[in-house]
């Protein structure tokens, strides 16, 4: 089957289906390339091009045309969904074809890599369709003497899907219907005994006893749960049910038959035991990207989803947008199914409520973060397999972005099992996250070149490390790498050397020099003032980040925090020990660093050192919220308010050049007279008072170091 790229060359005679019927598979590879990937067509991968023309559901096909279909969908699943599958009409007698999208191509594709994959979308929109076709695909076509068994929320579901298989299975052409009167007909199971084929089905259980014997010890190569947020006590059921599949899984890559699992859901509530089980799952998975067909090949696939997965899951989420459904079909959908509330955010929206454990931040701000959820532009995969979820195009990511002031923060862990490192970019100028990453199971020295070679491609990027667990030894690494490429440590990686330059001036004197003259022994000297050294209390602590910081970050920057994973972690937030912190057991990597991010662009001091101009340091927040609606008065006021900020610009400059103190006076207090005239609704400038006291603080040390060498020459005249 193609797959990657270089699977083409598997088969000499395969070429473009492009006269196929069924266009949305041409539209959806036009897509992938006007996205830029790469490895575009494989979906219109046809192997005999003889068959480009021909119908397979034409009844006076010749016997050897109908060869040549069989010989076609065995070696070529693509050529199955694509001509071959039709899916039953729920209105007239003709038969649909199946539509392409990017939900079911992105779960086949890693279906036949063997990759474990959930796929959420919201409901109505084909998720179960897909699992359906696939089904019937492999109990008539690909399988032999092989086992697909189904575990659902209840008997309807499971008596749907029952149904559906056999149904589209019906409108397969007459020579691809293998099922006889033999087989069994009911609606708990489906036999093709001609192939030896069984689809089994079980529902979750109320009883712990019974959950945990569903389909335990049963042989089955391919698994599938169903509403899986919904299944009764899946958490006791799943472990021993996926237990039972490792030697069937060995056996099927044996003998040439499918395997793998597959979990289906909407999200769940939170709240309940399954809910929270699957949210889990869902959380320590791998973010899906159409990016990574581009990958070489399965081993290349296998290593990005063990680097940047604790879970070894896939996360394939569709809203209806990315499904090729607009606002106007979503909002008849919710009207149709008279849900309100929650049930809207689970079912339609993609957002896993809360339930009754709702979050102690203000309601406002979580709607303001969650609106801001959206999808990644583009995945950057590195050449030791991690991956960077960057919320802009790969044009800008890996043009622009090359010279663009970013600070990126990064929470370390031991990134082994049940921990991760969370890694976040942040704009300066709007606060908004550029980029994440969630890393698992990796070695420190490895990730240290990752984030190195990252300091190095964007050369304007400032890191802060927070010094807990593995953090010290990669910024250890670091130092040195950075040291070998003749770049200034001082200068690319947080550290209160520079951020204590006015209360430690002999230590800030030290390093002030230009790396060629600076003593090498600094680095051990200052070893421990690199990164954000987290502490029980003080200038580093825990509280810091977790306290007035988050209401901040988020009524400030919320509405551009865009990552599923940073706005789920902020808002599963609890009340802990009289503060707020996350639930034991669950995790907070990455919002941690996305919160550090903020940290620093509110509490950065001397950032000049590191190359950044503090007059862009947030100086663009409000612009880039969508939730500020201007009226026509207010967009008259902006240019106003524009030019009261430039005003502040012009006089700080001026405060900088002048050794008046009466004109510095004078100056102080007119830039705050005209600070108080911004309106926050139409413009924001943050850091007023930091660029005042960085300015003060400035000149009061070139005076020091004035008096020192003015100290010097005396004694030396002497």
């Amino acid at each position: 089957m193609i797959l990657f790229k270089k699977d083409w060359d598997k088969y000499p005679t395969a070429t473009l289906h492009l006269e196929t019927r069924n266009r949305s598979f041409v539209n959806y590879a036009k897509k992938l390339k006007m996205t830029g990937v790469k490895n575009y067509q494989f979906c219109l991968a046809i192997v005999n091009p003889l068959l480009k023309d021909l119908d397979p559901h034409d009844p006076n096909l010749t016997l050897e045309e109908k060869m040549m279909v069989v010989e076609e969908v065995k070696l070529n699943p693509w050529y199955y969904f694509r001509e071959v599958a039709k899916i039953p009409a729920k209105a007239g007698t003709e038969p649909n074809q199946f539509e392409a999208n990017r939900g079911n191509i992105a779960l086949y594709w890693n279906f036949f890599n063997h990759i474990t994959t959930l796929l959420i979308q919201p409901r109505q929109t084909g998720k179960s369709v897909a699992t359906y076709v696939l089904h019937a695909g492999i109990l008539n076509i690909w399988a032999s003497n092989s086992t697909v068994t189904l575990i659902t929320k209840d008997d309807t579901l499971r008596t749907e899907a029952v149904v559906a298989i056999k149904d589209i299975a019906s409108e397969l052409p007459p020579y691809l219907r293998l099922r006889t009167k033999r087989d069994k007909n009911n609606s708990t199971e489906i036999t093709v005994d001609l192939l030896g084929n069984k689809y089994r089905t079980a529902v979750g259980q109320a009883s712990e006893k019974a959950a945990l014997n569903v389909f335990r010890g049963t042989t089955t190569p391919v698994r599938h749960i169903d509403e899986f947020g919904y299944v009764k006590n899946i958490h006791i059921t799943l472990s021993p049910y996926l237990a039972a599949g490792g030697a069937a899984n060995e056996e099927a890559e044996r003998t040439g038959n499918p395997y793998g699992t597959i979990f289906t859901t909407t999200p769940a509530y939170r709240n309940s035991k399954e809910g929270m089980f699957t949210y889990e799952k869902y959380a320590k998975g791998l973010a899906w990207s159409e990016f990574f067909f581009d990958l070489h090949n399965l081993d290349e696939l296998n290593d990005t989803l063990d680097k940047n997965s604790k879970s070894g899951i896939m996360i394939i989420e569709m809203n209806h947008r990315q499904l090729g459904k607009t606002d106007d079909w979503l909002r008849k959908r919710i009207k149709d199914a008279q849900s309100e509330g929650d049930d809207v955010e689970a079912d339609y929206l993609n957002i896993w409520p809360l339930g009754s454990g709702a979050s102690p931040i203000d309601k406002n701000l979580i709607e303001k973060l969650t609106s801001s959820k959206r999808e990644p532009d583009y995945a950057q995969i590195s050449d030791s397999g991690y991956v960077i979820s960057w919320y802009d195009s790969l044009e800008n990511v890996e043009g622009s972005y090359r010279n663009k002031p970013m600070i990126v923060t990064v929470d370390p862990s031991e990134a082994f099992g049940s921990d991760e490192i969370g890694f976040a970019i942040r704009d300066i100028k709007t606060g908004e996250t550029l980029g994440t990453g969630v890393f698992n199971n990796t070695n420190t020295i490895e990730f240290s070149r990752f984030l190195f070679e990252f300091l190095m491609k964007y050369k304007k990027s400032v890191m802060l490390i927070e010094r807990k667990s593995t953090g010290m030894s990669m910024l250890d690494n670091i130092i040195l790498l950075l040291l070998e490429a003749g770049e200034d440590p001082f200068k690319r990686l947080f550290n209160w050397v520079v951020q204590e330059y006015d209360t430690h001036v002999n230590r800030f004197s030290e390093i002030d020099v230009p790396l060629a003259k600076r003593n090498p022994s600094v680095y051990t000297k200052f070893r421990d003032t690199f990164g954000y050294a987290t502490s029980g209390s003080g200038k580093a602590s825990r509280e810091k980040i977790y306290g007035d910081n988050v209401m901040s970050a988020l009524k400030y920057t919320g509405s551009v925090a865009k990552d599923k994973t940073i706005i789920e972690q902020i808002s599963s937030l609890k009340i802990k020990n009289n503060r707020l912190d996350h639930d034991s057991g669950k995790h907070d990597d990455l919002a941690v660093a996305w919160l550090l991010g903020y940290w620093f662009l509110t509490n950065v001091k001397n950032s000049e050192f590191y190359g950044l101009n503090p007059y862009d340091i947030l100086t663009d927040v409000t612009n880039n919220d969508p939730s500020v609606q201007r009226t026509m008065e207010d967009e008259a006021k902006v240019q106003e308010q524009q030019a009261v900020r430039n005003k502040i610009e012009e006089l700080l400059e001026d405060l900088k050049e002048t050794n008046d103190d009466i004109v510095t006076l004078f100056l102080v207090k007119k830039i705050r007279l005209l600070d108080k005239r911004l309106d926050r609704k139409l413009i924001t400038s943050l850091n007023t008072e930091s660029m005042i006291r960085s300015i003060q603080d400035m000149k009061l040390e070139n005076q020091r170091r004035v008096n020192k060498f003015r100290t010097v020459s005396i004694r030396t005249a002497a």
